[in-house]
This record gives structure tokens, C-alpha cells and sequence, in this order.
């Protein structure tokens, strides 16, 4: 609908639409001259959902494409995330078990890039996602007594990095110091864009 009597900054209809080295072009049939361009890039892409699991440890992922693996060393506390070339990862919601942890109540989480990432080789280009932690078993949540989700699980849990620029080059390491780990606690992860 026209609303301030120019129509040439509204689509009336599209005359045409076609892909031409990865730009979407699309003419308007009021005018000849009006047309617009969009890298296909710039278009939504598609998002994978699924999960994988390991032993006891179940997660979530959030990807630009499928093929993310999840391995767990109950001994040790590290949860190993095997991502591989062309995959981007947008989030991961881990479900742990009791047993978790180190020793020490530590948890890790290995972050495993294939291929050569461009970020994760230096301190000053690591792309570390926010974490938020449950404050007890998520299976077990309600009105009364919801799961509150926090920075440190509301116990003091220190999050951070504690290697990267392994393997390939781009592997990152996410250390969760002091974990006391619930059944069904629930650690959050959302990646940077």
C-alpha cells in the first residue's frame, strides 16, 4: 500500500527474480530502472538441530550443519566436541550426569574445530561462548522450585578458558572450575555469531 506517495521505495511487484554469482536480483515491473540486489550470504541459513550422547552425557546442538559428535571421559571430566569442517557451531546444551567431574569438581568442555578455523589460534581472536549453568537437577524443576540458570551455577562455578590454538590450530578449551554436579544438571553454551 502506498503510503508516502513515492512508490519507488515500496515493492509494488516483482517483475523478476533471479541468482547471478550468488546475488539474488529482483527487477520491479512499475519501473524499468528500479532494482535491488542481495548477496545470497546475507540470506537466513539454515540451522540444524540434534542431538548426540555419550555414556550418561546427552547434548543438544545448535549448527549450521549435522555431523557434531560428543564424547565423555567420566574419569577425567572432559566432554570432547568433535566439530568438523564447514560446520559452524551456534549452541550446545549439555545434560550431565552425577558422575561428571574430575577429582578436583572440575568439568571441561574441548571444543574440537576441523579444518583451520580463522579464530581460536590467538588470545586476541577466541571465540568464547556464554555459559550459564543450572543451580541443581534440571529434571526436577516447577513452579515452586524452578531450575535458575546463572554464570556459576549459583555456587560459585569459575568458568573460562583454559587452552586453545590445539590440534588444528583452532581448538578451544572451556574450563568449569568447582562444579558440584547434580543428576540432570544442565550447562548452556551460546556461541558468538
Amino acid at each position: 500500500t502506498e503510503v508516502d506517495g513515492d512508490n519507488r521505495n515500496e515493492i509494488q511487484s516483482v517483475d523478476s527474480l533471479f541468482v547471478e554469482n550468488g546475488v539474488l536480483n529482483i527487477s520491479l515491473s512499475e519501473d524499468s530502472t528500479a532494482a535491488m540486489q542481495l548477496p545470497i550470504n546475507a540470506l537466513a541459513t539454515a540451522v540444524q538441530r540434534y542431538w548426540s550422547y555419550s555414556g550418561s552425557t546427552s547434548a543438544y546442538i545448535t549448527a549450521s550443519d549435522t555431523g557434531i559428535i560428543v564424547s565423555e571421559n567420566a574419569i577425567t571430566g572432559v566432554l570432547t566436541v568433535n566439530i568438523p569442517t564447514g560446520v559452524e557451531l551456534a549452541a550446545l546444551n549439555v545434560t550431565l550426569p552425577a558422575a561428571s567431574t574430575d577429582a578436583s569438581d572440575d568439568y571441561y568442555i574441548y571444543l574440537d574445530y576441523s579444518g583451520g578455523r580463522s579464530y581460536n589460534g590467538a588470545i586476541g581472536n577466541l571465540r568464547v561462548p556464554t555459559a550459564l549453568i543450572s543451580s541443581a537437577d534440571a529434571g526436577s524443576m516447577s513452579r515452586n522450585s524452578p531450575i535458575l540458570m546463572s554464570e556459576d551455577g549459583g555456587s560459585n562455578v569459575n568458568y573460562g578458558v583454559s587452552n586453545y590454538g590445539q590440534g588444528d590450530g583452532s581448538a578451544l578449551e572451556l574450563a568449569f572450575k568447582d562444579l558440584q554436579v547434580a543428576p540432570n544438571m544442565l550447562i548452556q553454551l551460546q556461541f558468538p555469531a
